[in-house]
């Protein structure tokens, strides 16, 4: 089967300005996301979906194709990314014949992906027939038994009625809940829509057999903002000083 990794990497960003090529350890964020498809023996090739001549050339400069650059349709910020990777697969098998069968996205604002990540969901999709594998997280204390509700009056209630902290006063107690992380997601061409207008949403994208890899690796971190960015600045440094 033919697999592509798709990076989403728009020039707009209104919370973080350029946040998709900002220095992130002395590298561009998306070069992380580029590097750690170009790692993966079951990815054939490796795009980079921008609307920027500038970030084309740097995700060129790490490895990347960019064979187009994305239409103005597709990069407004409330695209979602159902669109986006139709778009790059209508692309290849329209422009070059080229058939796409599976479509690994890689989001470049996680960049602190643990080795081995994006091969086990791949193998995850494969082993299991599903239609889509997404990489998920425990919740932990964000368990939704431990959240509340607030009236108009500012009094608490709960969000589940008789799932509270009074009866699960204890994290062992809780039943384990999971959480997409955004890391990885292996999606089957089949399950995206086409045509798919820009307004599309996530609807389908995913199939209806929908498989997880629990992501048990590292720190959990998608920058979205300079704080976010701070934290990830942080997490790899200590990263690499364990590794020194």
């Amino acid at each position: 089967m033919n697999v592509i990794a798709v990076i989403p990497a728009r020039a707009g960003s209104k919370r973080l300005p350029g946040k998709n090529i900002r220095p992130l350890g002395g590298r561009p964020l998306l070069a992380y996301s580029v590097e750690e498809a170009l790692r993966c023996p079951r990815i054939h090739r490796t795009l980079v979906s921008t609307d920027s001549p500038e970030v084309a050339e740097i995700a060129r400069a790490f490895g990347a194709q960019t064979p187009f650059l994305r239409p103005e349709a597709l990069s407004g910020d409330r695209v979602s990314d159902a669109p986006v990777l139709a778009h790059a697969c209508r692309w290849l098998e329209e422009r070059e014949g080229y058939p796409v069968d599976v479509v690994v996205l890689l989001r470049p604002t996680t960049p602190l992906r643990p080795p081995g990540l994006v091969t086990a969901c791949l193998e995850r999709l494969f082993d299991s027939g599903a239609d889509s594998v997404r990489s998920v997280r425990e919740v932990g204390h964000w368990h939704p038994y431990w959240m509340l509700r607030v009236d108009e009056n500012g009094l608490a209630e709960p969000f589940l009625e008789g799932k509270t902290v009074d009866v699960y006063y204890q994290s062992q107690l809780l039943p384990p809940l999971y959480k997409h992380d955004g890391y990885c997601d292996v999606i089957r061409r089949a399950n995206l829509p086409d045509p798919c207008p820009p307004e599309a949403s996530l609807a389908g994208m995913y199939g209806r057999v929908r498989a997880v890899y629990v992501n048990q690796g590292g720190p959990v971190v998608n920058i979205d903002t300079p704080e976010d960015f701070e934290l990830a600045q942080w997490c790899l440094e200590r990263q690499r000083g364990r590794r020194a």
